[in-house]
């Protein structure tokens, strides 16, 4: 995998490639047994994980963009230093927005879950024998 360094001076189609394949992004459909639930927990890990990684090479990638136009680099390096911040920035807020679509369904099954037990006579796992 491409060294932090290298992914701020590597052409932006070649950033946008890396990123692709080392941050897929898997929603699940349903969250509808405790495996499930267990998984999606993991998954509020791994996208907290990504954030954190991703926001600080945005800011190292502005750092760089400063540093190069102050420098008086050519127009093309300029942009591409801007082109690659703004992938990080996307790629950042991918991760943000999966957090919370994880998030979301979570608190949602929970709340299922809650109601079904103030229900008389409906299992909250009825694949699990009824087991809350």
């Amino acid at each position: 995998m491409s060294s932090e360094k290298n992914m701020l001076t590597i052409s932006p189609e070649e950033l946008l490639s890396v990123l692709r394949k080392r941050f897929p992004i898997t929603i699940p459909q349903a969250i509808e047994t405790p495996e499930q639930m267990q998984e999606a927990g993991n998954l509020l890990g791994i996208y907290t994980s990504n954030y954190v990684y991703l926001e600080n090479m945005r800011i190292a990638a502005n750092l760089v963009k400063r540093k190069l136009k102050r420098e008086g680099r050519p127009k093309n390096e300029i942009e591409d230093a801007i082109s690659r911040e703004e992938i990080f920035a996307t790629y950042s807020d991918i991760a943000k927005n999966s957090y919370k679509a994880v998030s979301r369904m979570i608190a949602t099954r929970q709340q299922v879950l809650f109601e079904l037990r103030m229900t008389d006579g409906i299992q909250a796992y009825p694949d699990q024998g009824g087991k809350r």
